[in-house]
Order: C-alpha cells, then sequence, then structure tokens
C-alpha cells in the first residue's frame, strides 16, 4: 500500500516497504533510496509547515511555551487576562468579587455568607423598611414589615 504521508507509515519496519510508491524493500534499486528519503524529507516538512496534520500526539515532558508537559498537576496561570465566556464546572474562586464592575443576576442552589447586606429584593424594594436580621436562632419578637433570616 502505498505510503504518501507520515500517517501511513508503520510501526513495524518490515511493514515499510515504499515510501510515496518508491520502493525501498530488499534489492530495491539504490536510486530508490535516494528518492524515498528525498521524500520523506518532503513528509517532515509538510508536517512542520502544518500542511499534513498529524493524527496523534503524544507528548510526555518538556515544555511549550513555558508551561510544564507530563506535570503532576495542572498548570496554575497567574493572569488569564480578559475571558469573554467561561463555563467552570467544578473547584472553587476564592477571594474573588463577583459581579464587581457590572452586576448581574445569579443563580445558586445554596448561599453561605458570613454578612448578608441587601437594599432591595425583587421590583419592589421589599427590604427598604423594617429590621433585617440574621441568625441561627428561631425569630422572636419584631413587628410588621421585619425579615429574618435564619441559617
Amino acid at each position: 500500500m502505498p505510503k504518501p504521508s507520515w500517517d501511513d507509515y508503520s510501526a513495524t519496519a518490515g511493514n515499510n516497504t515504499d515510501v510515496d510508491s518508491i520502493d525501498i524493500a530488499e534489492g530495491c534499486s539504490p536510486a530508490g533510496i535516494n528518492n524515498a528519503i528525498r521524500e520523506i524529507m518532503a513528509h517532515t516538512a509538510d508536517v512542520v509547515a502544518g500542511t499534513t496534520a498529524l493524527s496523534t500526539i503524544n507528548i510526555d515532558g518538556g515544555a511549550i511555551d513555558g508551561v510544564t508537559i507530563g506535570a503532576a498537576a495542572a498548570p496554575t496561570v497567574t493572569n488569564l487576562g480578559s475571558v469573554a465566556t467561561c463555563d467552570i464546572n467544578g473547584g472553587s474562586i476564592d477571594n474573588v468579587t463577583i459581579g464587581a464592575a457590572t452586576a448581574a443576576a445569579g443563580t445558586f442552589t445554596t448561599v453561605s455568607a458570613t454578612t448578608v447586606s441587601a437594599t432591595t429584593f425583587g421590583s419592589e424594594n421589599q427590604m427598604a423598611y423594617g429590621a433585617r436580621t440574621v441568625s441561627t436562632s428561631d425569630p422572636t419578637g419584631g413587628s410588621n414589615g421585619d425579615v429574618w433570616f435564619k441559617y
């Protein structure tokens, strides 16, 4: 079978009897070896230029632009810059303010906070009057308009 690119070479040396249909089997013409080496160089140049993509690549070590390949843990990025969209599906975000520049709606299953401060809830400004209490105790006393958050 002709081998017109790197992807067609076999990991079994005995199966590589041609390079782009140039015979390199035992007993071939010496001219075929010269031409086959030239073809291999052209195949290499195609990969380097990006005109032939490698179907699989396995890098077990080294670095690309300062990021260590094969490290035990994912790299730490100290400045990601501005990211237009981001989908985070795990881990944690520590010591950040969400909505610092532009406040927006949030959807949460659980909110755990040391301090709760609110000026509005919903469109009716319901929190603009009355006492607001956050406590682990059951509500006691109070007057109409007071809000009690128990955690």
